[in-house]
């Protein structure tokens, strides 16, 4: 007998406060081993946690969700930084330009 496919979730959505653990949790565990060599975009992940975000929650549950946020800012900033230096060839940009 085959599983039936998970339904992909909408912003919004009403989870369940087990599905809501186990998302956060899962998330937690894949941000904190993110590589620029990652398969995904960081986009992926950012709508991961997007989803998970519209969700109904604990105020403990927000509070890890909130760090999700902040991991990914952090990786996005450290991520164009680096494409900024690949861009530039390792420099950085000139002022006023």
């Amino acid at each position: 007998m085959q599983n039936a496919p998970k339904q992909k979730r909408r912003p919004g959505e009403t989870l369940d406060h087990y599905q809501i653990e186990k998302d956060i949790h899962h998330l937690e565990q894949i941000i904190n081993h993110i590589s620029a060599n990652d398969p995904l975009p960081l986009s992926y992940w950012r709508n991961r946690v997007k989803t998970v975000a519209a969700a109904t929650m604990v105020p403990a549950q927000r509070e890890r969700v909130n760090r999700l946020n902040e991991a990914l800012a952090l990786l996005e900033t450290r991520w164009n930084k680096a494409r900024e230096q690949d861009d530039t060839g390792g420099m950085p940009e000139p002022e006023g330009t």
